[in-house]
């Protein structure tokens, strides 16, 4: 490898150095067992009997072996716990048992690239393409006038595609970061290119954060997993953590196991991800927990300045590698993690030091994670965040319910809508196998509840043309195909 430029290895040594003291952490506060007592449904009928909704139930109703859970409350990591298995059958999990992190990995790999920007060796608005070396983004006309910068890398506005990345089995071959990047064989994902033109639309790309991490490494000359254990896993104490594919002997006996939606465990237990800043981190809670510290009060890693710049909508909701929420002291950064077998929430308050991370080791723990997470808010007080609310469901006839059918593309998703009886099912087009019931609160409106979503149609006179998934600044618009 290259010499890396700007940074001296003395300098990431020295950063590797610098770790925090350990928080104090307890599992026997009495607002433990109040989290663990009765979760918060984003959604509940009117009318509707209502489930036992403790974290035990829950973890039963959504068939997920494994929660493990860490809470900050002014600035400081007061209790982490873990529940059930790492695995169907196996051992019980711990607050040291690893998770894939998937895209929760993305605002810990913009904090290295961000990390870079303060030492000089990156810029935020300069054409990156000036500073790759390995590999380069295909020429377009839509990029001629608008460069593709870090900046719009970091909040998925540099038009790139790919949304995301199934991963490798383990045992199949595993593509090198080019290959990835190019579409090349033995890769299972596009070539990225430019699919609108930069900074005109928000449109998600793991792809973009591929490129990010082929920046990094051309930049410095070294692999993105040791200058981001340098610059940023280090500073903060995170020594459970990595950009670790595959994942080595001596962590994958702390490692839960990834388990499908239908309750079958992943082959090898977990995909490789050479696509790490997208969806590579291993991961603890309590060491994601030093994250959201680092970006409300710690400035062991980043300055205040550009951690400002970090919470910063830079388009929509999105700052760079982060969701942003809310308003006044209830505004917060948030993002979600999907690899699979594995789904995880993160949430911070911009002000106040509170925050949780909860991580699961099944396709169906993101529901269940944000459930704890607004039980956390409750138990907490945490000012203007969203808890459950009770919804009018309405009846709408038979008949009309095929007007709605078709499939709906905006950005880089694709969403089916189809009968089965007398409701309406949402699905992935990409996974028609895997859907969930909507509910009508109006002839336009439908909402979700075991994978929390609210739509609204849109209709030309009698006809539907559209739907918005969401409101306000983050809503997803889409346009029917057919």
């Amino acid at each position: 490898m290259r010499a890396i430029t700007a940074v001296s290895l003395a300098a990431f040594v020295a950063c590797a150095g610098n770790r925090p003291p350990a928080e104090h952490v307890t599992a026997s506060d009495p607002r433990v067992a109040a989290v663990e007592r009765a979760l918060v449904p984003a959604f509940l009928i009117r009318g509707a009997p209502i489930d036992d909704l403790s974290l035990p139930a829950r973890m039963a109703h959504y068939h997920v072996p494994a929660v493990s859970v860490a809470v900050v409350d002014h600035g400081a990591l007061v209790w982490a716990k873990a529940y059930g298995v790492s695995e169907v059958g196996g051992a019980p999990a711990t607050t040291e048992t690893l998770f894939q992190a998937g895209s929760i990995s993305k605002p810990v790999a913009a904090m290295v690239a961000l990390r870079l920007v303060e030492t000089g060796v990156l810029a935020l608005d300069d054409d990156v393409d000036r500073k790759l070396r390995s590999w380069h983004i295909p020429a377009s006309e839509l990029r001629k006038a608008t460069p593709i910068t870090l900046r719009r890398l970091l909040s998925h506005t540099a038009g790139l595609n790919v949304h995301g990345f199934p991963g490798y089995a383990v045992g199949t071959p595993v593509p090198t970061v080019v290959q990835v990047l190019d579409g090349a064989p033995p890769a299972n994902t596009a070539a990225i290119h430019v699919e609108v033109q930069p900074g005109t639309e928000h449109r998600y790309s793991g792809g973009g954060y591929t490129v990010m991490q082929q920046l990094v490494i051309d930049a410095t000359g070294r692999p993105f997993p040791e200058v981001a254990d340098a610059l940023v896993l280090a500073p903060l104490g995170m020594t459970h953590s990595g950009y670790l594919e595959p994942l080595p002997a001596d962590r994958a006996s702390r490692a839960a196991t990834g388990t499908y939606k239908s309750g079958q465990r992943v082959a090898g237990r977990w995909h490789v991800y050479p696509e790490l800043a997208a969806a590579g981190l291993w991961t603890t809670p309590s060491d994601l927990a030093r994250v959201i510290i680092e970006l409300q009060t710690g400035h062991r890693v980043l300055s205040a300045p550009t951690t400002a710049t970090m919470l910063t909508p830079v388009m929509q909701d999105y700052g760079l590698g982060l969701r942003i929420a809310g308003t006044g002291e209830g505004r917060r950064f948030e993002h979600g993690g999907d690899d699979a077998g594995f789904q995880a929430f993160l949430v911070g308050s911009v002000a106040g030091g509170r925050g949780a991370v909860v991580m699961t080791n099944s396709e169906n723990g993101g529901t269940i994670a944000r459930e704890i997470v607004r039980a956390i808010a409750r138990e907490y007080a945490w000012p203007g965040y969203p808890q459950g609310e009770i919804r009018e469901v309405i009846a709408v006839a038979p008949d009309h319910l095929a007007r709605y059918e078709g499939v709906f593309d905006g950005g880089n998703l694709s969403l089916g809508i189809a009968r089965k009886d007398a409701r309406l099912e949402a699905f992935s087009v990409g996974d028609p196998g895997d859907r969930v019931t909507l509910f009508p609160t109006s002839e336009t409106a439908f909402f979700a509840i075991d994978e929390p979503f609210e739509l609204e149609f849109v209709f030309d006179h009698d006809a539907v043309t559209g739907m918005r998934i969401g409101k306000g600044p983050g809503a997803i618009e889409l346009r029917r195909r057919r």
